[in-house]
């Protein structure tokens, strides 16, 4: 009887264990890193970072393409990379529509201003 319960333990510690992959490949990839890419279009890392966000989009592709041969480990690591991509890309992005304190350059100038006034 003892080995009977032990057996149902392993069974169901081993069936846990495999229904683990499919939902961190969800947490992972459907939401962190597919909500992370989207972040970086919206931010304007297609245009401003094109190396960086072209690289979490093929990631995040790789990783949906693992998840359909159901090889959850490997879709679940591009989908890391997808995310600190997708990371990078809005950073750069954000860095580079930075104001450089030189916003008025190329307007009129006001010849009755004062120095310190605008």
């Amino acid at each position: 009887m003892r080995a009977f319960f032990a057996g149902l333990v392993l069974c169901l510690y081993v069936a846990m264990g495999a229904g683990c992959g499919p939902v961190q490949y969800v947490s992972q990839v459907t939401q962190r890193a597919a909500m992370e890419v989207a972040a970086a279009r919206s931010a304007g890392a297609d245009k401003l970072a094109p190396y960086e966000f072209t690289t979490a989009q093929l990631y995040l592709h790789k990783a949906r393409e693992e998840a359909g041969y159901a090889d959850y480990q490997a879709a679940i690591r591009f989908g890391k990379k997808a995310e600190i991509m997708a990371r990078k890309a809005r950073r750069v992005a954000t860095d580079s529509q930075a104001p450089t304190g030189e916003e008025d350059e190329g307007a009129p100038i006001d010849p009755s201003a004062t120095p310190g006034e605008k």
